[in-house]
């Protein structure tokens, strides 16, 4: 194990001070996660200051370049798709019928252990979403993991809508259907068609009628939209073939058979999945990308799907284009892993984030 980690720990002080400098540096590992999702064996990543320059079995040398050793897998960092996590009190504003304005980033607790406990999983950055307790329920935040002073990725990233009927449970705050949360946010689409005009939302959804209703809108006001999907998406999962959809993260008791079918099917629509604790429990949130991603591998028998549910896509999720894949021109948040990430025996032995390594799994001496 000594071997293994050390080269990693090491890199520290270099990649920090490329990172300042700008110089070039090279990780070689035993195998690289490459833009594809395909292990690229004996791997190289080429960093210049915090950005992936080049990947491939073969990248550019330049002159006097450190080359860096590690034994595992490099992979992109784990992004949380849509969570609610290390928050203090609700991320909803109850007084009102509806807050636009409101942040899930002023419901945050950054001091939480919550951050830097994800940080060791290899979680590198969390899409943190208000409780979808009206038509407009406000402003979703992108937190960096970890104990860095300079955390908040995104404080307005996307904004959210829901549609979730079943979520509006007091008349004073918004509708009890579908049909009147519509006309909430149609009612604010007609005071600001510009403002909507290219915007990023992200809809809540649980129902035919809704997948149906938000998707005619994103297409009539040329809104970006993303879909955080609640309930049973085996009934309406056919309105959202080709899109980008946010499945909740699973854990022991939520397993079905109509569930991995659910997932064969929506693989088989081409929908675009993500993964989001919002609706994980406790301690088990932690570990629920993960091993969902797993779970999704061994349903669809595509292990490159399955890791872009919680890099890629749930990058694009939380609008980070430039986060979530190892290729050029990407942040360089990078998890080493012993063995592949969705190898259940895998642990992570370091994270980089933008270039610099932030944490190294301890060393037992014994080893």
């Amino acid at each position: 194990m000594i071997r293994s980690l050390l080269p990693f720990g090491v890199a520290l002080l270099a990649c920090a001070a490329s990172a300042r400098a700008q110089e070039a540096m090279i990780l070689h590992a035993d195998g690289v996660i490459g833009p594809d999702g395909a292990v690229i064996p004996d791997g190289k990543i080429l960093l210049r200051g915090d950005r992936i320059f080049a990947v491939g079995a073969d990248v550019p040398q330049p002159a006097g370049v450190k080359v860096v050793r590690l034994h595992g897998v490099l992979a992109p960092g784990m992004i949380d798709a849509a969570a609610g996590v290390a928050v203090q009190g609700e991320i909803a504003e109850r007084a009102f019928r509806n807050n636009a304005g409101l942040r899930a980033a002023d419901a945050l607790d950054l001091r939480h252990r919550y951050w830097q406990a994800a940080l060791e999983r290899g979680i590198t950055a969390v899409h943190v979403v208000p409780d979808p307790a009206r038509a407009l329920a406000g402003d979703s935040s992108v937190v960096r993991t970890g104990a860095a002073v300079d955390r908040m990725l995104a404080p307005r990233a996307r904004a959210v809508v829901s549609l979730v009927a079943s979520g509006f449970a007091d008349p004073v705050i918004g509708p009890t259907a579908v049909a009147g949360a519509l006309e909430d946010l149609d009612a604010a689409i007609a005071r600001a068609p510009d403002v909507w005009r290219g915007r990023k939302v992200a809809v809540y959804l649980d129902s035919a009628e809704g997948a149906r209703a938000a998707t005619q809108r994103a297409r009539e006001q040329g809104f970006d939209a993303v879909y955080l999907a609640w309930g049973d998406v085996g009934g309406y999962g056919r309105e959202l073939a080709g899109a980008l959809v946010v499945l909740p993260a699973i854990h022991d008791g939520d397993w079905s058979a109509r569930l991995l079918e659910t997932w064969k099917r929506l693989h088989g629509a081409g929908v675009r999945v993500a993964f989001g604790t919002r609706s994980g429990r406790g301690g088990e949130v932690l570990d629920g990308l993960r091993t969902t991603a797993m779970a999704y591998s061994r349903a669809t028998g595509d292990p490159a799907a399955a890791m872009a549910a919680v890099t890629g896509n749930a990058a694009a999720i939380a609008g980070l284009d430039d986060r979530g894949r190892i290729a050029p021109g990407a942040v360089a948040d990078l998890v080493l892993w012993s063995g592949h990430p969705l190898d259940g025996a895998a642990r992570v032995q370091a994270v980089m984030l933008a270039g610099r390594t932030v944490w190294t799994a301890p060393v037992d001496e014994d080893e």
